[in-house]
């Protein structure tokens, strides 16, 4: 019986994030979206410079990982599309200096993702679109977060679901289409 309910939820989310238009968010959360993109990049070109990021992107040196088209963000270098969502999550994230709430920092794994997206998509993403994908990737963000113990390490636990959402949404259009 459960395994039913899971697969209903399951499919709920995947409608809600498929189908949900740039027009059914409130003004005041696309506001607010804008202005955790900007932190969001802001506080990773700061990180680039962190012992964190750097050790990263030598480990991704050393790997052979530092070709691709998606950019390093304050560093001048491109890499593959994954690898450009890890490291500029490393980098917003580092200096604590991501998002709002406490341990709320899911523009850390959100925002990264959804620009690293962009690089895999068959077609040009327009701003609306991507407050789409932030929106909901922050949305899914949440629920997790208002359900842990204040204070709680959650972005480790409750960071991919909303980064795999936020990368999606840009490429659903020829799921759906």
């Amino acid at each position: 019986m459960q395994s039913e309910n899971t697969q209903l939820i399951s499919e709920q989310l995947a409608r809600f994030v498929v189908w949900t238009k740039f027009e059914d968010i409130p003004e005041e959360l696309i506001i607010k979206a804008q202005r955790h993109i900007l932190d969001s990049v802001g506080a990773g070109i700061a990180g680039a410079v962190s012992p964190e990021t750097k050790l990263l992107n030598k480990v991704f040196a050393i790997g052979g990982e530092m070709s691709g088209n998606v950019p390093l963000w304050g560093k001048g270098i491109k890499v593959r599309a994954r690898n450009a969502a890890l490291s500029n999550g490393v980098s917003s994230h580092t200096f604590e200096l991501d998002d709002t709430n406490g341990c709320d920092h899911s523009g850390a794994v959100v925002v990264p993702a959804a620009f690293a997206a962009l690089s895999l998509c068959n077609r040009p993403i327009d701003g609306k679109e991507f407050i789409v994908a932030v929106t909901l990737g922050y949305d899914l963000a949440v629920a997790p977060l208002n359900r842990a113990a204040p204070m709680s390490r959650t972005t480790v636990l409750a960071g991919t679901p909303p980064a795999r959402v936020a990368s999606s949404v840009p490429r659903r259009r020829s799921v759906v289409s």
